[in-house]
């Protein structure tokens, strides 16, 4: 695909979310026509509906805008957008092309040098733990995908000897075709296996859609392109095994066959030999968790001919990653960290992992299909002293938390409060009236945020804003 091939096309846009928005951005940077096609009425759109104005394209708005579908020739579906809805179907089976923003910037971008990071949890951190390192060693980088700048925001930006660096989601992957050099499969656990939202109506319908939606992200790579997969998880290898590119791993348990590992206190990278990056002890983010997406950073950039100094520099350097176990701030000795991008119980448990002090966690919101069963039993083999539940999904995970409960006998101090649906301002002082000299109060919710905020970013943003103010 070409832009003077794309100006050929009749062109829709299908769902007006931010990468919606980008595709439409971009069309109109190039004067090429299309219309957009979105189940919000105006008024549920609201700031998003000057793009339409400033536009001038046509639109169709409302429950019906799918009747539309088959007047184009190609689609850019937003990744909320279901592959399985019978419109979506029908029109592939009309011969209509489905694409999308991620899709169309790798049939355009000029360079070659593309990461592609996908997993459970952990893409983001990796994402800009590749970018800090890259930088470092004077290459210009780009970061996007599903970290929240949309590709086609800087693919003019792009030459053929950038390199960039993407998060991919499940969603973003269910109809990719065109692999990247280097692919990056991180710890894989069940997720997205129910809807979100009315807004975000996307989901997999099995563990096994998952997974096949993962594996396209390898499915076109070649023996010169390469794979990183996380050594002691069976599905991330699984997922590796389809590539026909190069194999290389991470761990923090031990030495690999070639990539990067933990050994003792010592990061290392193994390709033609075995060198030493330096001592985790001096890493800045914390958890073992971040220590994984260190190794899995330190495998793909090691392939990209970075010094050791750049390798050292921008990896233990790194001071961490916005809503992913982020220092929030430190008053009376009591400590605030904002984990909201945990949506799944996975990197909670990591995150309550990370903690030896007394812990207040704030947990709960909108179901992912998720259980909830081995995060109850961490919160009661743990250093938590207070879980402190809001949200949909506050009825599941104090059931989980009671069930491990009449499994082990407490010989400490917890709590638990059901707190429904309150105000942020109101979440954070009440956890500071439970909090003493040394506590840790952490947001990090094993859930999705739709229940009572637009997304976890501006969860997060809420908690660190309340946070900053009440202790001014």
């Amino acid at each position: 695909m070409t832009i003077n091939e794309l100006k050929k096309e009749k062109i829709a846009i299908l769902g007006l979310s931010k990468e919606g928005i980008s595709s439409g951005e971009f069309l109109f940077r190039h004067k090429i026509p299309f219309s957009i096609l979105e189940q919000q009425s105006q008024k549920e759109l609201g700031k998003n509906f000057d793009y339409i104005t400033k536009w001038k394209m046509p639109y169709f708005l409302g429950k019906d805008h799918l009747k539309h579908l088959f007047e184009f020739t190609f689609i850019l579906r937003a990744p909320g957008v279901p592959l399985f809805l019978p419109e979506i179907v029908k029109a592939k089976q009309k011969g209509i092309k489905i694409s999308s923003s991620v899709k169309l910037f790798m049939e355009l971008v000029p360079t070659k040098n593309i990461i592609g990071v996908t997993g459970t949890k952990g893409k983001g951190t990796t994402c800009k733990l590749i970018e800090s390192v890259l930088k470092a060693d004077k290459k210009e980088v780009f970061v996007g995908g599903n970290i929240g700048v949309p590709p086609l925001d800087f693919l003019e930006k792009v030459k053929v000897k950038s390199y960039v660096v993407l998060e991919l989601s499940s969603f973003q992957l269910e109809d990719f075709e065109k692999s990247p050099y280097i692919a990056v499969i991180l710890g894989i656990a069940p997720d997205h296996l129910a809807p979100e939202s009315a807004k975000a109506p996307n989901y997999h319908k099995s563990m096994k859609d998952y997974l096949e939606a993962k594996k396209q992200l390898v499915k076109s790579q070649n023996k010169n392109d390469f794979i990183v997969t996380k050594e002691n998880d069976q599905l991330s290898k699984t997922i590796g095994e389809v590539s026909k590119g190069q194999q290389y791993f991470y761990s923090i348990m031990g030495e690999v066959a070639r990539g990067a590992f933990v050994s003792g206190t010592k990061l290392k990278v193994k390709n033609e030999k075995v060198t030493e990056i330096g001592d985790i002890n001096e890493v800045k983010l914390r958890g073992r968790h971040h220590l994984e997406n260190i190794c899995a950073a330190l495998s793909v950039c090691s392939l990209l001919d970075c010094a050791t100094k750049s390798l050292r520099k921008g990896l233990f350097e790194f001071m961490g990653y916005e809503h992913r176990l982020e220092f929030v701030n430190q008053v009376s000795d009591v400590s605030y960290y904002d984990d909201s991008a945990a949506t799944n119980p996975e990197p909670v448990i990591a995150a309550i992992d990370a903690f030896d002090e007394p812990l207040i966690v704030i947990l709960g919101g909108s179901d992912k299909g998720q259980d909830y069963t081995k995060l109850g039993e961490k919160i009661i083999n743990s250093t938590v002293k207070v879980a402190y539940l809001i949200g949909d999904m506050a009825d599941k995970i104090e059931a989980s938390i009671l069930s491990a409960q009449k499994k082990e006998k407490l010989n400490r101090s917890f709590r638990i409060i059901r707190a429904g649906y309150p105000e942020m301002s109101k979440i954070i002082s009440d956890c500071i009236s439970f909090s003493e000299k040394g506590d840790v109060i952490l947001l990090s919710p094993a859930c999705a945020s739709f229940d009572m905020y637009e997304n976890y970013r501006q969860r997060g943003d809420l908690f660190k804003k309340g946070i900053n103010l009440i202790l001014e």
